[in-house]
């Protein structure tokens, strides 16, 4: 019994965690050479890429799908007393997201980041594909494995927010620098991170963060749609 609690709380989480960063080179490594042949247009590119990136979530909610199912079911009977601890939370880390932006920007003169340069290169060739990626499966991906697992293996809830914004934020930031001091773009993205690591924690539902998660990008998205 201890080994199948050890296994489902922690074993499998951290696979999940580690798995992150490799699972979809895998998939590539595995299938683009079968597939690529038919793979000519850029519609075809998309719409590949869109069905690769399903794998790693339709895994996840497998793995994970008891807890998924009652989380649903309990945050549509608890929603309205989940709502402080979702909108106040989000309000603070998108305030200190916009403020940090705005002076590593504008008056450190970095620029916009790395990562956002090429999301927004990316959107101008694929957009169908960002569209998904970003709107559906990526915050899905990412609140399953920035909180719902890493809260599995921080159990302490400091720790864990703190945890949970660093990492987040490093991760879209640190393999894309063009210098060092990009580096102080963890502040901005790991303010997001915390806010919705902190909600998590308030409110023990994950789908309290995928839907504020998926309102983010979906709104940006759109922002970036109609600018």
């Amino acid at each position: 019994m201890k080994e199948k609690i050890l296994k489902k709380e922690f074993i499998i989480p951290l696979i999940c965690f580690i798995s992150y960063f490799y699972f979809n080179n895998l998939v590539s490594l595995i299938l683009d050479p079968i597939f690529n042949i038919f793979i000519n247009s850029n519609i075809s590119i998309q719409i590949y890429s869109i069905i690769k990136y399903t794998f790693f979530p339709i895994i996840l909610f497998i793995l994970f799908k008891d807890e998924l199912i009652n989380n649903i079911k309990i945050i549509k009977k608890k929603i309205s007393s989940y709502l402080p601890n979702i909108i106040t939370p989000y309000i603070f880390g998108f305030i200190t997201m916009l403020v940090s932006n705005f002076i590593l920007i504008f008056i450190f003169k970095l620029g916009v980041a790395t990562n956002e340069q090429q999301l927004n290169e990316l959107y101008n060739t694929y957009p169908i594909y960002v569209v998904f990626a970003s709107c559906i499966f990526g915050p899905f991906i990412e609140e399953m494995i920035f909180r719902f697992c890493l809260r599995k293996l921080i159990k302490n809830d400091k720790i864990f927010i703190i945890a949970s914004g660093l990492i987040f934020g490093a991760l879209h930031v640190i393999f894309d620098m063009s210098s060092i001091y990009y580096l102080l773009f963890i502040i901005p993205y790991g303010a997001l991170g915390i806010a919705f690591a902190y909600t998590y924690v308030k409110t023990d539902n994950i789908w309290s963060t995928i839907g504020m998660h998926t309102l983010h990008n979906s709104a940006l998205t759109i922002l970036k749609m109609l600018v």
